[in-house]
């Protein structure tokens, strides 16, 4: 009898003793496990039988019920819930779907019959299976989007710092890959934060998302504190506008909510509203008595992090647990080293740090209470000449960017402090900061202690003197707004501003790799006149025309000045002479961007007279098409690139010139001459005609070199600046910038990724005031229409400037107006990085036309290349449908045709019948010119019908893994999706959205399902298909179905809004009664419906009034004619065709 008790009692025993083991984790459902065992008497495990036996073992675990009634997050924490007690009650596969079912009541296992008889057809389901079925019927897709899009929009507001984590946390497992990326869920969280939160933490924004929570709540806990002391409660900024809009009451913003938990579940949180001390918890492992950042599992999983500005050690517990865990299991220690930036540390107030002499050098040491060993600096120890030594055992110390290091090496030094000598020896690091790291393995063995509010350090060591280190001080900092210091000065305040010069030093010519070897290219002046060269400057003039004189232009004193000092230096450079021609033009001066004044005449005359130079200036985005695959760049700026070319002799009296000191005629070629930029082109082009589109992009005067490699830049460079030396052409050094990844050039931002908008041209855009008059309109228009390629619907969207233009147009600023304003300046500032092209292939042409413009993007392998858009012309406006979507597709292959041509090429609209316009015979005259267009190219029109979310709008598309992501610009393009029921979020801080659910779902069969389970009407149909005694009623996922179509009860407005769906939506247009009848009935059924269905269309006003009858009114019958006379003539019909009798 005791033997038998002793086993019985060991067999509940063991689990425990099993719990004990470090190895096993121990779990609050493993305790509730070996809870239950003991409970459980032992004569009821041998009576009961043993299927019996596993669910009442089961049930003692008190599961929770489900009755199909909630919220979508309730059915998911009851079906998490259920798989921890199966687990903890080691229920057998075969049998765990079974237990879970059981647990299902009224709705929830009413569907759950249903769908098991269809699906599982009399077999048992396993565990998988059940899951799959539960979290599809309670949690569908439209729900876990709306989830998700609520966790993109999260932000703090009056919530305290627990309860946005909480919330975060809460809302983050329905993110998909958003909290994958380490990088997008710390922007969300940040941009999250409230206002005044954010600033100060701008610099922990890349610090990881553990040490982010951590600093924030610091943060937010020191605000509170500080405002208590002051007695301040806020009544203005973002936190009274915020409790504004929720209606709640402000003076409660500065006290923590505590957040909602379950029952059962053990709070810290106290009545009074304030945590209690409880067990920290990990935001890496999940459990208690740690933070993350001594998490010993953190390893891979952990953030990696930056420099921390938030400190603090681990517990005495988890040090005991650290060291049990190792001992038992034999395991190398992993030291940790959680150092900190030397300025950092001096202004922590938990930190101390200062010098010693080590050797006769002075050592930066930090006491770091943090790391687990004493550390060196490895150029410390070969700056004081000390040899290092190695040890058998290898050291893995954890770095502050979260990586590992394993070092054998170690260092001894010995330094003297108050007359006590000390000795450290400890293992050498690459350390960059601190010299000397003091962690708690030396910091214990001499007793420290330390006072952290005056950074005293004080060592007792054993047999040692008590010694003091006094460590650095460090101001406190704290940022203030500009506003907030205008207004303590307004008040009497005193501010003590600290004036810096900040100069950012330029390499020399002679620190340049193989710029060194040209320095003669770059000369600080040029060396006088230019040489003869292949052309001159030359002005042709109109027949007959008469040598033109103007008055000079009166100046100021400043002016004047100025005017005889560069006077002085053109003539002393020979590039003015003095004059006697009978020509004369104006003198003016033009503000440099330095400051400093560049002479200009004023040949506005002459130039009417002079026969223009058509000789081509490229496009600019023809030259960076030549740059795809280009990596490292350099771009020239020659020094006054217009002096270094000769005017023809005979045409030098034409550039003369009056001024208060004489007149003057240029012996080079001047600004301001309306051929100098075609010549100057012509001569460039000459000099580099070998290289150009090789490795040379020449516009005018300006010089971009391109490569893809920097071994082959340095043979680029080298062949440029020696075509230059050769050609006696000269460049400013100043200007020129070499060796670059990525370089701003002709107002674009070009780099191995494409070219993008130069965000420092487009600055003037961002700053430019309301637009007051039509002069304003144009110079805007001017400056936006630069970077149109990199805004899509660029036409339509400046429709309304555009139209401020035109002639007969009143200029009148209304909200469309501004509204397009604001719109061009908000889409310029965040271009997209258009690519480059590669090759002939992959080309694909999205085109779309609208009553009010065209719009096209040309795309290849799916990058953006560029966008194209323009107004409709007046004749265009009267084009039918079919033309006006054809004028797109040939609009798009005419500005591209350099792109496209001898390409194969497919072209993507909405329009169907444009994919057989190649096959139809019967075509317009403008048709037929555009079809003879179209033989030019090798095209393939496909259709995308809108229905699939495939429009033509997604004019750019993008695909990943193994969902559908279409990147859209349109914004009406997202209203229409989100119309569908299609979820459209944000993705990081662009303004392109992202379709990420291709499939297309709404509540109609929601909707039906309910009003199915209250309608009386159909629960004897109900009842038939829940027995299987009706053939044609069936139950599939909660809706009745009569031969496969969806039954709809009259229950609100559920049959009105079917037929309003199949007669008035776009997709629809209005069919008759006999056309909509059919539509509908392909899919559901109700009794009555063709009735409803022409009621409905009858009681239509727009077919009423445009649909006319297609048949002619019907006679009346009448009776046949009774003859009065012998002989009368009388009608009738005589029915023939009918079979012969037998």
């Amino acid at each position: 009898m005791v033997a038998a008790q002793a086993a019985a009692t060991a067999q509940v025993a063991a689990p425990v003793a099993q719990v004990a083991t470090p190895a096993t984790p121990v779990t609050a459902a493993t305790v509730q496990v070996e809870e239950a065992r003991r409970a459980e008497p032992q004569a009821e495990r041998v009576v009961v039988g043993h299927g019996d036996r596993q669910m009442k073992y089961f049930l003692s675990f008190h599961p929770p019920t489900f009755k199909g009634i909630g919220t979508p997050t309730d059915a998911e924490d009851w079906w998490a819930r259920i798989q921890e007690l199966l687990t903890a009650a080691e229920a057998p596969d075969e049998k765990k779907a079974e237990f879970a079912a059981f647990m299902l009541e009224g709705d929830a296992k009413l569907w759950w019959v249903s769908h098991s008889v269809r699906q599982f057809s009399g077999r048992t389901p396993s565990i998988e299976e059940f899951g799959n079925a539960f979290l599809k019927k309670y949690i569908p897709a439209s729900t876990r989007l709306a989830l998700q899009r609520q966790f993109l929009y999260l932000v703090q507001r009056d919530k305290t710092m627990d309860e946005y984590v909480q919330e975060f946390t809460r809302l983050g497992r329905y993110a998909g890959t958003t909290m994958a990326d380490d990088e997008e869920r710390d922007n969300l969280f940040y941009h999250g934060l409230r206002e005044n939160l954010r600033q100060p933490l701008i610099s922990m924004k890349r610090a990881g998302f553990n040490e982010l929570v951590e600093a924030a709540r610091i943060l937010e806990s020191d605000m509170e504190r500080s405002q208590r002391r002051k007695g301040f409660t806020p009544k203005q900024g973002e936190e009274k506008k915020s409790a504004q809009s929720h209606g709640k009451a402000e003076g409660s913003r500065w006290k923590k909510k505590p957040p909602p938990f379950k029952s059962g579940e053990k709070s810290n949180w106290t009545s009074g509203g304030s945590r209690s001390k409880g067990p920290q918890t990990c935001y890496s492992c999940g459990k208690p008595g740690h933070i993350a950042r001594f998490c010993t599992q953190g390893g891979a999983e952990q953030e990696p992090r930056q420099e921390q500005t938030v400190r603090s050690g681990p517990s005495a517990a988890e040090k005991g647990k650290m060291a049990e865990s190792s001992a038992s299991r034999f395991q190398p220690v992993q030291p940790r080293s959680y150092n900190l930036g030397q300025q950092e540390a001096i202004r922590q107030p938990d930190v101390v740090t200062g010098f010693v002499v080590v050797s006769g050098y002075p050592a930066r040491v930090l006491f770091d209470t943090g790391a687990s060993h004493s550390f060196l600096a490895e150029s410390f120890i070969r700056r004081i000449g000390v040899e290092s030594f190695s040890t058998d055992s290898e050291l893995k110390v954890r770095m502050p960017n979260g990586s590992s290091m394993t070092t054998r090496a170690r260092g001894r030094i010995c330094w003297s402090l108050e007359g006590v000598d000390f000795v450290l020896i400890a293992a050498i690091l690459p350390l960059s900061e601190f010299d000397v790291i003091l962690g708690m393995d030396w910091l214990a063995e001499q007793r420290a202690s330390i006072d952290c509010l005056s950074k005293v350090v004080t060592l007792r060591g054993v047999g040692q003197a008590e010694v003091k280190f006094e460590g650095l001080h460090g101001v406190a900092c704290s940022l203030v707004s500009a506003l907030q210091l205008v207004r303590a000065v307004n008040q009497g305040g005193v501010a003590l501003v600290a004036l810096l010069e900040v100069s950012l030093s330029r390499l020399s010519l002679g620190e340049v790799p193989v710029v060194a070897e040209f320095g003669d290219v770059f000369p600080e002046e040029l060396p006088g006149a230019p040489p003869r060269r292949e052309i001159d400057f030359s002005i042709e003039l109109v027949p007959e025309a008469r040598p033109v004189s103007r008055p000079p232009f009166r100046m100021a004193p400043k002016e004047l000045a100025e005017l005889k000092v560069q006077l002085q230096e053109l003539l002393e450079q020979g590039y003015i002479r003095p004059s006697s021609s009978p020509w004369s033009a104006p003198v003016l001066f033009v503000k440099k961007k330095d400051g400093s004044m560049r002479l200009c005449i004023n040949y506005r005359e002459l130039n009417k007279l002079t026969i223009k130079n058509k000789y081509l200036i490229p496009q600019i985005d023809d030259l960076f098409d030549q740059l795809v695959g280009s990596v490292v760049y350099s771009k020239l700026d020659l020094k006054s690139g217009y002096y270094q070319l000769r005017i023809r002799d005979e045409d030098i009296p034409k550039t003369a010139f009056g001024t208060r000191y004489g007149h003057f005629e240029f012996s080079v070629m001047s600004f301001g001459l309306t051929n100098a930029p075609s010549v100057f082109m012509d001569l460039m082009n000459r000099v580099f005609r070998e290289y150009l589109d090789r490795f040379v992009v020449v516009f005018i005067d300006d010089i971009l070199v391109y490569s893809k490699s920097e071994a082959e830049h340095k043979v680029h460079l080298r062949t440029v600046l020696q075509v230059l030396r050769e050609n006696q052409l000269y460049a400013k050094f100043s200007k020129c910038e070499f060796w670059l990844e990525k370089v701003a050039f002709l107002g674009h931002v070009i780099s191995g990724d494409g070219v993008a908008v130069d965000p420092t041209k487009v600055e003037a855009i961002r700053d430019w005031p309301v637009l007051r008059t039509v002069a304003e309109v144009r110079s805007f228009l001017g400056l936006a229409g630069y970077y149109r390629r990199f805004v899509e619907n660029f036409s339509r969207i400046a429709l309304p400037l555009t139209s401020l233009t035109h002639k007969d147009q009143k200029f009148v600023w209304t909200q469309e107006c501004s509204q397009a304003f604001e719109t061009l300046k908000e889409r310029l500032m965040m271009a997209p990085i258009l690519s480059l092209p590669k090759g002939t292939e992959g080309f694909q042409i999205f085109s779309d036309a609208s009553g009010c413009g065209l719009g096209c993007v040309l795309v290849q392998h799916g990058s953006v290349i560029a966008f194209g858009s323009r107004q409709l012309k007046p004749h265009e406006r009267n084009y039918p449908v079919h033309d006006l979507e054809l004028t797109a597709v040939i609009f798009a292959l005419k500005l591209w045709r350099h792109y496209v041509y001898s390409a194969k090429v497919e072209i993507f609209t909405d329009h169907k019948s444009l994919k057989y316009l190649l096959d139809q015979k019967d075509l317009n005259m403008r048709q037929r010119k555009w079809v003879e267009f179209l033989g030019d190219y090798e095209v393939a029109i496909q259709y995308t019908p809108g229905k699939a979310n495939v429009v033509a709008d997604a004019l750019s598309r993008k695909y990943s893994g193994q969902g559908n992501w279409i990147e859209a610009h349109d914004e009406r393009l997202r209203r229409d999706w989100e119309s569908l029921g299609l979820e459209c979020v944000a993705r990081g801080e662009s303004s392109v959205a992202w379709l990420n659910w291709i499939e297309m779902q709404n509540d109609l069969c929601d909707r039906i399902r309910e009003a199915t389970r209250v309608d009386e009407e159909f629960q004897p149909f109900v009842e038939e298909a829940l027995k299987g005694e009706g053939n044609a009623w069936e139950m599939v996922d909660g809706v009745l179905r009569k031969g496969g179509r969806i039954c709809v009860p009259q229950f609100g407005k559920l049959r009105e809004e079917l037929m309003f769906e199949a007669h008035f939506t776009k997709y629809s247009i209005h069919p008759g009664s006999t056309k909509m009848y059919l539509d509908l009935k392909k899919s559901y059924w109700w009794p009555g419906m063709k009735r409803d269905v022409a009621l409905c269309v009858s009681r239509c006003q727009t077919c009423a009034l445009v649909k006319a009858e297609c048949q002619k009114p019907g006679g009346f019958l009448k009776p046949l004619p009774i003859p009065e006379w012998k002989f009368e003539d009388i009608s009738m019909d005589f029915v023939h065709g009918l079979p012969k009798s037998q």
